[in-house]
């Protein structure tokens, strides 16, 4: 009984649309958070699964990139939630 809980507790995980424990709201200006989550939902989208691909859209604010928060933001969360993925589908965290 207790495995079948594991394994349904685990199915339900790999179904969400990013993987568990990853951060993805972050402290800071407006500015910033709106980089963060543009840059995580594009990271997701370019090297996710396929449930990424779908659920997610390569984004960016071209006119927010000349705000330093935001680009900021953007380049670290792309880079973030996309390794943060390629690792979490290889389950080498």
């Amino acid at each position: 009984m207790k495995k079948m809980f594991i394994i349904s507790l685990l199915t339900l995980a790999s179904c969400s649309p990013s993987p568990l424990f990853m951060k993805q709201d972050q402290p800071g200006s407006p500015e910033f958070k709106a980089g963060w989550k543009d840059g995580c939902e594009s990271g997701l989208a370019t090297y996710g699964t396929l449930y990424n691909k779908l659920s997610y859209e390569f984004y960016q604010n071209y006119e927010m990139l000349k705000v330093p928060d935001y680009d900021t933001a953007w380049h670290e969360a792309f880079n973030y939630c996309r390794h943060y993925n390629l690792k979490w589908n290889t389950h080498d965290l």
